[in-house]
């Protein structure tokens, strides 16, 4: 999209204006890099390793990106991937839920509900898994200890993205962000106008500022008043610290956005 979005949006809260430093975007990764380190075609996924880089992966293998360079991790094929709050990396590959072991191998943990499946990390230990059905419901789940699963809803539309946020569980569908309420009732947090699909979601560390990509812009939302953050890129996002880091595959660019949030 080329234009600032007519948001719909349903936050409540107003918050006062304060003056704060620019945005400031750091190029983590360029077609260029990607060529000279044999990345192929990546996929929407982002992670931060307990070194802090960035995880990333194409069809192959995954790679860890960082200021020193990048380096690959030989996971094989991910369709999604993680970290626990212990350093444990967690991916999935078709219906299985895998961890890379201490010898650097790719174990099976556990079957999965579904094929495909998303996985993202919550605040504290908590752990989510999505599936992305593109036809009939698509069911999120709280993976629990002993190899569980928590069903906590099922959606009519695909689920791209799930975060945790000040103890909030929001999920993205369709071209709306939904939160997840304790008795598991759901209420539109925004939407895209039309039937334009929200691909990713994050938010800052106080959980007051949320950002969300179409896979072509980052919009920002905040306190009533929407924004884009950034044009003619998007894609994944994640937050790191206090800034996002946008993950934009068809260009083979990751940026960091420091003071991404006022």
């Amino acid at each position: 999209m080329r234009a600032v979005l007519a948001l719909l949006l349903l936050l409540a809260t107003t918050l006062p204006a304060a003056a704060v430093d620019a945005p400031r975007i750091e190029i983590l990764l360029n077609q260029t890099l990607a060529t000279r380190a044999g990345m192929g075609t990546l996929g929407n996924g982002l992670a931060l390793t307990p070194g802090r880089l960035v995880l990333l992966a194409d069809a192959a293998r995954a790679y860890a990106v960082g200021w020193g360079g990048v380096q690959g991790v030989n996971t094989g094929r991910l369709e999604g991937y993680a970290y626990t709050a212990d350093g444990l990396l967690l991916g999935i590959r078709g219906r299985q839920l895998m961890y890379l072991a201490a010898d650097g191998v790719l174990k099976t943990l556990c079957g999965l509900p579904a094929d495909g499946m998303g996985i993202s990390a919550g605040e504290g230990r908590r752990m989510f898994l999505y599936e992305r059905n593109p036809t009939g419901n698509s069911a999120l789940y709280e993976l629990l200890p002993q190899r569980r699963f928590r069903k906590l809803l099922e959606s009519p539309r695909p689920i791209a993205a799930v975060i945790e946020a000040q103890g909030r569980v929001l999920f993205a569908a369709g071209n709306a962000v939904f939160e997840v309420a304790p008795d598991k009732s759901l209420r539109i947090i925004a939407a895209l106008p039309g039937t334009t699909p929200i691909r990713a979601l994050a938010s800052d560390s106080a959980g007051k500022t949320f950002y969300l990509s179409d896979g072509e812009s980052v919009f920002k939302l905040r306190g009533g008043a929407a924004s884009v953050l950034l044009k003619d890129a998007g894609g994944s996002l994640l937050r790191d610290g206090d800034a996002l880091l946008v993950l934009d595959p068809r260009q083979s660019l990751l940026l960091r956005i420091v003071n991404a949030s006022p």
